[in-house]
């Protein structure tokens, strides 16, 4: 576990209080949802807001099921099925995203539920999350 009294993505000064948007959270780098074997130590995570961590998290979830569809073994059943529940509850962004279904014969296509700005957002989470990987923290 990497420790930080800031967080790595906005800057704010991380308390130790679990419910407010500036209490301390452990962030997964790559998304538990993203693999297929589950992480018994903390390598490579670190300390960031409750805000930040949520707001990532939204698309982690969505990425990570839907990087996992097509897994050769149980894991894109059970990505499937995440995604079926998440409609269900009514998850706007995976509602779009089956209503965008169409069979081509090049294949399925289908809207992904980000648009730009959320793309180029993750992007920066991740690569200031890198960052600090790289860095030693004393």
């Amino acid at each position: 576990m990497i420790k930080s009294q800031n967080c790595v993505y906005c800057g704010i000064k991380i308390k130790k209080s679990q419910n407010a948007d500036d209490g301390r959270s452990v962030e997964h780098m790559i998304p538990q949802i993203a693999v297929s074997k589950t992480r018994t130590n903390a390598q490579g995570d670190f300390h960031v807001c409750r805000k930040c961590n949520t707001k990532k998290s939204r698309i982690d979830e969505l990425f990570g099921l839907i990087s996992r569809i097509n897994s050769p073994n149980e894991n894109g059943d059970i990505a499937v099925s995440k995604l079926a529940k998440m409609a269900g509850k009514g998850n706007n962004a995976v509602l779009k995203m089956i209503k965008s279904v169409k069979k081509t014969t090049e294949g399925i296509q289908l809207k992904l539920p980000f648009n730009g700005e959320d793309i180029y957002e993750y992007g920066v989470f991740l690569t200031k999350g890198n960052i600090l990987k790289n860095m030693e923290v004393y």
